[in-house]
């Protein structure tokens, strides 16, 4: 086996530093105690919003975290980044495991991967840890980062220029970032990113739909048709990976997208819920023996009454599928036959079919039949 040549525990602090806008890469004992502080806030608010809370002040928790407030983006990347870095690679293995010829392999050693819901991208590095484990087969990473906060923008490019790239040597990236919300219908946006889209390898689509806000249903069809819409572009066969909590109050708002998902592609593993443990090698997660270790001074010091618990497991509903194009048509007949199109928008921001126009959604027809896409691009 060959590992990492950092660990990413080693380089967490990194990552948080950069957050804090600390100079240097270690925090001081003021950050670390706001880090720990929003380590608690960040939990409780998962654990417990849409819930009323027992024992003190009733009260309801936000539906999402303001990630744009840098104590809340340090307290997710203390709270859960050591386990969310290794998620995909185990995701990863069980495929394997399961159906090891649906997991894309390098084209000269090239990757592309779609990221929904970015963040800090921290799932990146159990993906590169998994190809790379043995052998250097990614040596070129084309990555697509869709995101609605674009204050994660600079924490993403920390996580990947001073840990990803330091761990997996001569490793090149290519970033594409594309700001939107996954709940509102950008069809238009997306299609303007076509070219790098429909090239994805890998779909992951982590720990964000729990985030949707307000009635999870009214925003289902929304979220469904940019998800489909990426889909229908992907020129090869896709990796969807699906991981989000697996409490109660988020199944609503994943399960639809996952029985979507099932009408449309190719099952191969699933699960309600499943723990994701971190206490092995090579993904081990622990406190570190000497007393300046980050863990040690963010879990076990004692600085105030804020002392997060350390925690070395994940409860997860997780889901993954993959699905080959249907229709044989070329990128560039796609591309061309979408340039003819009236690219017309309503005060709605979506398309506008005129008589003459020939609808680009007509390219593929793995969807259902001309009769199901009419009826489709009627709802448009």
């Amino acid at each position: 086996m060959v590992k990492p040549n950092i660990d990413f525990t080693d380089a967490l602090e990194q990552l948080l530093a950069r957050v804090w806008q600390v100079r240097g890469e270690r925090l001081d004992s003021a950050h670390i105690r706001k880090t720990r502080e929003a380590v608690v806030d960040v939990r409780t608010i998962y654990r417990n919003k849409g819930e009323k809370l027992k024992g003190e002040k009733i009260r309801r928790y936000s539906q999402s975290i303001d990630f744009k407030q840098r104590r809340y983006r340090a307290g997710y990347i203390a709270a859960f980044g050591e386990r969310h870095a290794y998620l995909t690679y185990l995701h990863l293995k069980k495929i394997e495991n399961e159906n090891n010829g649906v997991i894309p392999e390098p084209r000269n050693g090239e990757l592309t991967v779609t990221v929904i819901g970015a963040g800090a991208a921290l799932e990146l590095f159990g993906l590169c840890y998994y190809y790379n484990e043995e052998r250097a087969r990614v040596k070129k990473l084309k990555l697509n980062f869709i995101e609605r906060i674009s204050d994660w923008q600079d924490d993403r490019d920390t996580m990947i220029d001073k840990i990803i790239k330091k761990a997996f040597r001569n490793l090149r990236t290519f970033r594409n970032n594309i700001n939107m919300n996954l709940v509102q219908e950008n069809i238009t946006l997306l299609s303007q990113q076509y070219e790098k889209l429909s090239d994805s390898d890998i779909i992951i689509i982590y720990n964000v739909l729990n985030e949707i806000t307000s009635n999870p249903l009214s925003y289902q069809k929304k979220v469904w048709k940019n998800v489909e819409y990426i889909l229908k572009i992907c020129d090869k066969r896709v990796l969807i990976l699906l991981m989000e909590p697996s409490a109660r109050y988020t199944r609503p708002r994943v399960q639809p997208i996952i029985e979507r998902l099932s009408m449309v592609t190719k099952h191969i593993i699933s699960s309600n819920q499943e723990e994701f443990t971190f206490n092995e090698e090579p993904l081990k997660i622990q406190l570190e023996n000497n007393n300046d270790g980050l863990n040690v001074r963010l879990f076990d010091t004692p600085i105030d009454r804020h002392k997060p618990t350390f925690e070395t497991s994940l409860k997860r509903t997780h889901f993954a599928c993959f699905r080959d194009p249907l229709s044989p048509i070329s990128k560039f007949d796609a591309e061309r036959q979408f340039r003819k199109s009236l690219r017309a928008r309503d005060e709605r921001q979506r398309f506008r079919k005129s008589k003459d126009q020939t609808s680009f959604y007509d390219i593929d027809s793995s969807f259902g039949s001309q009769k199901a896409t009419k009826k489709f691009l009627n709802e448009l």
